[in-house]
Formats: structure tokens, sequence, C-alpha cells
């Protein structure tokens, strides 16, 4: 119990100081993930009007991995993706995507994008069952590259 009041007091701080973005602001863009160092990978997200495409680099084999996501900006947590809104005018505080590969959407919520020092944060909550992430709540730091 004293544990889902923590969760709850967390996503409420990260609700009230979140951005309000339109999708204009994203397109033709390029995003670089900071990770931590040793990080064996690069990842950079790039915004179109209607898809991020996701590409990562493994060092170690030189292997670049792309995937195309279905996007939209959301002012309200989505209950489903609504694909009549990806390539709208949008605006609001979360990112809601799209992955056709395996028919699940996830959604982030825009802590903040800085144009001036090019630093985009996004916070994202671990779905039940989800295997690859430890942490409930995951914060991504990316830099602006274009």
């Amino acid at each position: 119990m004293k544990f889902a009041v923590l969760l709850m007091s967390a996503l409420m701080f990260f609700c009230n100081v979140n951005a309000q973005v339109a999708a204009s602001q994203l397109v033709g863009t390029k995003w670089e993930m900071i990770g931590e160092k040793g990080d064996e990978t690069v990842a950079t997200w790039s915004f179109s009007k209607s898809e991020i495409t996701k590409d990562v680099l493994f060092k170690p084999n030189g292997k670049n991995y792309r995937n195309k996501l279905k996007y939209y900006i959301s002012k309200n947590i989505p209950s489903t993706f609504n694909s009549d809104l990806v390539g709208k005018g949008t605006s609001g505080k979360y990112l809601v995507v799209y992955n056709h590969k395996i028919q699940r959407y996830d959604w982030y919520i825009i802590q903040s994008i800085d144009q001036s020092t090019g630093d985009m944060y996004l916070v994202r909550e671990r779905k039940d069952g989800e295997i690859g992430n430890e942490h409930l709540i995951a914060t991504y730091h990316f830099k602006r590259i274009k």
C-alpha cells in the first residue's frame, strides 16, 4: 500500500511539471538518447509528421536496427491508440506511439523540451507484464541533433 501511494505521488508530480507540446515542434527533428557511460548502443529518434523513426546502433557488431512507429500528441492519457489523430496538428503533454509489429501502443509524458539547450525529457511508466525494464518509471533524456 505504501508503495502504491508513493507511485501515485510520483505520477502526479510528473503530470504537474510536464510540457505542453505541439506536434509541429517535433516534425523534422532528430534526437539522440543520452545513455549511461559504457552503453553499447546509440539510439536516435527522428520525427516526421506521422512517424517516429527509431534507429538503434549496436556498437559491438555495428548493426543498425530501424523501427517506424505511428505517433500523435495527446492532452490526456490514452485508453487506446487513436489512429485518426496521427499526422494531425495535435498538442498536449503525452506522446502516444503505436508499434504495428507487436500491435501495442505506449505513451510518454513529455516532461520538458528546451529548444535553447536542445534537451528533451520523456517519462514512461512500465506496463504490467513488460519484460526488460526493472524500473516502474523511466526517464529518457534526449539531445537534439537536427
